[in-house]
């Protein structure tokens, strides 16, 4: 992970790429006149030319700025987990999203629609064999402050999980 990119780095990449394969970091907030009282706090972008995630924490309004750029940009893909929140908080914005084309919480209705609960950790496990809170606890996470990305890259669980798959 490279938390260390500039946002203007962050919008020329994605850009480039023509796709943003994302997650965003959300946190509470107490403002009765919104329908989802959350605000974006963080975003994580994976480059997946590079196989890097950027990860960009909201220090100033240049990161709303970006955010805007971004999904108001009819040429970049939207990739991501729980897109109807996040519909929801950007209009909240002031952003009107385009291009959104793939969301992971759908794809798991999609695959089991009984199931009625789609959390990221879930997903992971079931679909990907990877353990969240054993991948967490791998790369030296503190389980109260951890988050995790499933763009991050992990040699060890992608070894384990192809051998795996490959006992199957």
């Amino acid at each position: 992970i490279q938390d260390d990119i500039s946002i203007e780095t962050a919008i020329k990449e994605v850009k480039n790429l023509g796709k943003a394969i994302y997650y965003l970091g959300l946190e509470d907030t107490n403002n009765q006149e919104q329908i989802i009282k959350s605000y974006i706090n963080s975003i994580s972008i994976y480059n997946n030319k590079e196989n890097k995630v950027y990860y960009i924490k909201k220090q100033d309004e240049k990161f709303d700025s970006m955010i805007k750029q971004i999904f108001e940009d009819e040429t970049i893909e939207k990739f991501g987990y729980e897109m109807n929140y996040i519909y929801i908080i950007l209009k909240q914005m002031g952003i009107n999203p385009k291009n959104m084309k793939f969301d992971v919480t759908i794809a798991g209705y999609i695959i089991n629609p009984t199931d009625g609960k789609y959390p990221i950790d879930k997903l992971c496990d079931e679909y990907l064999e990877i353990s969240t809170e054993d991948y967490l606890k791998a790369n030296g996470a503190d389980s109260q402050d951890a988050q995790i990305t499933l763009f991050d890259n992990n040699d060890n669980n992608t070894q384990n999980n192809e051998e795996k798959y490959r006992q199957s």
